[in-house]
């Protein structure tokens, strides 16, 4: 572990703090790591245990570590992952009052874009694993939870672009709760078969990666995402009206994206 700090006088505690952020952010330690003690810590580093446990607290209200009291307690290090940037994600958008249709619009700029990305850049086993999500579907019958994300997230691996990918499975988390909405129509529905409308379009959608046909790719993933707004409407969700805040609190009650195995 390298735990050479600056030396500069200017607010030790921040300057710890800083260089520290920076070697997690750098990978330098493994999830779950745990660094010495404090005082052993404070030693190795030159500074005061003071200034270090004031360092500790602003990387703890970064979610970078944390500090565990006890016996088996100690310094862990807690790397970001995508559930906490969709956490973040989603408290950004509640607090400014972000209404469903922003994300909505969101989704219709930014995955017809990604699904042509995909169409040029996904290797065969990228279009295997997507063949497989897509046989596991239709094999199902019926709706599951995280059934639309599993498909989604994995068009996105298939840009092998990871901001992008990070982007669309903290988007994906935050409709999970809606997507049970639409799964639970779907079971009452009189006739109306919102999942395999889904998969039809799902299957369509890859017959276009296959085809490495980008303008096919993003035309048919916008015509499913409007569809999909067209089925939350459905169920009666007013996308005008709903927020963001009452997303995360329907989300709150479901699965996470981890719980589903994406």
């Amino acid at each position: 572990m390298d735990t050479t700090v600056s030396r500069k006088p200017w607010r030790m505690s921040h300057r710890v703090a800083e260089d520290l952020r920076r070697q997690i952010m750098r990978g330098n330690f493994d999830r779950e790591e745990r660094l010495p003690p404090v005082p052993a810590l404070a030693a190795q580093l030159g500074i005061s245990q003071h200034h270090l446990r004031e360092a500790l607290r602003l990387l703890e209200q970064d979610n970078l570590v944390r500090v565990v009291s006890g016996r088996n307690g100690g310094i862990f290090i807690d790397p970001p992952d995508t559930g906490s940037l969709t956490r973040s994600f989603g408290l950004v958008l509640a607090r400014s009052g972000t209404l469903l249709n922003d994300l909505m619009q969101a989704r219709c700029v930014i995955e017809p874009a990604l699904a042509a990305l995909a169409a040029t850049e996904a290797t065969d086993d990228d279009l295997s694993r997507i063949a497989l999500i897509l046989d596991s579907h239709g094999q199902l019958g019926r709706y599951r939870a995280g059934i639309n994300a599993e498909f989604h997230v994995a068009v996105a691996a298939a840009t092998h672009n990871q901001t992008l990918l990070t982007m669309m499975t903290a988007m994906e988390q935050l409709l999970l709760s809606l997507d049970a909405r639409v799964g639970r129509r779907n079971a009452d529905s009189d006739g109306v078969d919102l999942v395999g409308e889904s998969l039809r379009a799902h299957n369509a959608i890859f017959r276009a990666l296959q085809s490495h046909n980008p303008e096919q790719a993003a035309s048919l993933t916008l015509r499913h995402i409007l569809g999909y707004k067209d089925a939350i409407a459905a169920t009666g969700i007013d996308l005008d009206t709903y927020r963001i805040a009452d997303l995360i609190e329907d989300l709150a009650e479901g699965p996470s994206i981890t719980e589903i195995g994406l």
